[in-house]
């Protein structure tokens, strides 16, 4: 594990670069791409590169040496061949290493017995400076050691006799590779093929110039009058922060840097399976340290629509997988600026397809209208929340289908009070007056009692005659807000004509009388043959049939009540099957034209009387049906 970045206040330079390489992997952290997990210090065999440790990946670090000298490193009279120093008792000893044959000694003396084809632990090397005239011997400068990384040493091509011919060619690459046997102790060139295979050289520039790269960088993300007080405050981390007992990741960081941001950063989270465990982390949830995208904020912020989001899964679709459900649920009423960023995306489709009978009710081709988006830029994160037993992952499950329910329950609510401030009250407001009692009443009912309430938005679009393999709770959600609004208004309506009192609800206008309602415009049809979406219209007989309730609303349907039902009677009759498909109905109610005419007159009793009347009728349809088969 990486340990605290802990910088010397003084060394100005290296805390610049420090604090550049935060800035990086912070800006890519919040853009929700492929970025460092963490930067700190390691203390371990590599004494000399332990300044500055990058957590590239897992086991995969970058480990940054800062050198500052823009002359020399040691003294100008140092040949490329170690010499010798001879003191005034006429003792003779080697001459001293600088801080770069140091830093290159511990480089080779790791590389010395490593496998390069079987490295449990990958690691860079990365030597930073301000330019590249620095000498490091006499007559060898830096520019000699950055072209031999970067332009003669390639590990699948380069031989030992290919380093040696371009030594007798090039005397600056000669010098190079003396120095790295004579003073850093590289013991051939295989040795030195080995090793700087792993090593970068890099300037960049001024303390100056570090701190301007690093402001423009911060612009991306941050306010850009902000940025140089961002960047002055990543910088104080590379001294001394509390908040972390390891080395600084971004999320952390981003905690103590949010108030800077940008308004219209997009914004993201991501869910990730790592074998059997599930990883959970991104920045819509920034408010505790120890909380990573709790599903309450997360789901609310996902489902608005009102600025750029992102939800991203990493992970193979799971039948079982009551998370994988979940996730199902949370990207298909993703919508408008938000996207769901899937891997395997073609199995998420085809089974979220399945599991809602290729429809949400909305229209025959809402489903094609996904915002569903092959995600082809797959990392992992640090700081997130791990699930690796089941019970933790249905928790989560659990928690944001929670969240999903009371997000839209929010928009139901907000819909019908804005139904009932635009009733037509210009010839009485009896109506909206009778609704708006009703729904004080039955609102505080529903929010005190969420298992009734989640019970009645998922039966209005999930009718019976669907079957038990339509996951009809997946289809509640922000995109169908408008379907349980319109359906639960049509319930609030009847039941306040047809039980003055109040003692029935959203179940029942009586004891003798039960309620459904079905608020779909398109179904998936009958269970045991391929689906086919189709209109609420289509098959209505044998949708009907399978309600068991006394009377039926179905608040997408414009017909009239009587047009319905007399179909419903004949394809009864063809079955043969009298009335077994419909006998419980005493009254079907349809948003018909009608209904709405009565509705706009903003009176009760013209309304009950009209409901009576179809009560009537329906027993007349009903005892001809059955005089036709008796005869």
């Amino acid at each position: 594990m990486l340990k605290k970045l802990r910088l010397s206040q003084g060394d100005n330079y290296q805390r610049a670069v420090a604090t550049n390489e935060l800035a990086k992997m912070l800006i890519k952290f919040v853009k929700g791409r492929e970025h460092y997990l963490s930067i700190g210090t390691e203390q371990g065999e590599l004494t000399k590169w332990d300044d500055i440790v990058i957590e590239k990946t897992i086991n995969s670090y970058i480990h940054i040496q800062v050198k500052r000298q823009t002359t020399a490193f040691g003294d100008n009279n140092d040949e490329c061949e170690r010499n010798n120093i001879t003191h005034r008792d006429g003792t003779i000893e080697k001459k001293k290493l600088s801080s770069l044959d140091e830093t290159l000694k511990d480089l080779a003396d790791w590389s010395t017995n490593i496998d390069v084809t079987n490295l449990i632990i990958k690691r860079e090397f990365l030597i930073e400076l301000p330019e590249l005239g620095t000498q490091i011997k006499k007559g060898l400068h830096v520019r000699i050691l950055k072209d031999l990384c970067e332009n003669h040493i390639n590990s699948a091509t380069t031989k030992a006799q290919d380093l040696e011919a371009l030594g007798k060619e090039d005397n600056n690459i000669n010098n190079c590779l003396l120095w790295l046997k004579s003073w850093c102790d590289f013991q051939s060139l295989d040795h030195i093929l080995k090793a700087l295979q792993f090593l970068k050289v890099r300037t960049v520039g001024t303390d100056n110039d570090i701190n301007k790269n690093t402001e423009e960088r911060l612009e991306d993300v941050f306010v850009n009058a902000k940025c140089k007080e961002v960047r002055c405050k990543i910088n104080s981390y590379t001294i001394e922060n509390n908040s972390f007992a390891s080395g600084i990741s971004p999320r952390n960081l981003l905690l103590e840097l949010k108030d800077y941001l940008h308004q219209d950063i997009a914004t993201w989270t991501q869910f990730e399976k790592v074998n059997s465990q599930w990883n959970i982390t991104g920045i819509h949830d920034l408010e505790f340290n120890t909380e990573i995208e709790r599903p309450l904020s997360v789901v609310p912020k996902l489902w608005s629509n009102k600025s750029k989001r992102s939800l991203i899964i990493n992970a193979p679709v799971n039948d079982d997988c009551k998370l994988s459900e979940s996730l199902i649920r949370l990207a298909i009423h993703n919508d408008g600026l938000t996207s769901t960023l899937i891997t395997n995306k073609t199995e998420w489709e085809r089974t979220s397809k399945i599991k809602v009978g290729g429809t949400l009710g909305i229209g025959a081709d809402d489903f094609d209208k996904l915002t569903f988006i092959e995600n082809n830029e797959q990392f992992t994160s640090s700081n997130y929340k791990t699930l690796t037993t089941i019970p933790e992952q249905e928790k989560i499950a659990d928690e944001l289908n929670e969240s999903m329910f009371i997000t839209t329950w929010l928009s139901v609510k907000r819909g019908i009070n804005d139904k009932l401030l635009s009733m037509n009250t210009d010839k009485s407001a009896e109506l909206r007056d009778a609704v708006d009692l009703r729904w004080k009443d039955w609102k505080q009912k529903l929010d005190n009692f969420p298992t009734e309430q989640k019970e009645l938005l998922t039966n209005m679009l999930h009718p019976n005659a669907e079957g038990d393999d339509i996951i009809g709770y997946i289809r509640v959600g922000t995109k169908t807000v408008t379907l349980l609004i319109d359906g639960l208004f049509l319930v609030l309506i009847i039941s306040v004509c047809l039980d003055e009192i109040g003692n029935g609800n959203w179940k029942k206008i009586s004891d003798e009388l039960s309620l459904n309602t079905i608020s779909l415009q398109y179904w998936s049809g009958l269970p045991g043959k391929k689906r086919k979406v189709k209109k609420i219209t289509e098959d209505c007989p044998k949708l009907i049939g399978k309600e068991k309730a006394d009377l039926l609303i179905m608040s997408n349907i414009e017909s009239s009540p009587s047009e319905i039902l007399e179909l419903t009677l004949i394809k009864s009759q063809e079955n043969e099957n009298t009335l077994a498909n419909g006998k419980q109905l005493k009254l079907l109610i349809t948003h018909n034209i009608r209904l709405r005419l009565l509705i706009g007159e903003g009176e009760v009793q013209p309304l009950k009387t009209y409901l009576e009347s179809l009560i009537e009728k329906n027993e007349e349809l009903k005892q001809e049906a059955i005089n036709t088969v008796i005869s």
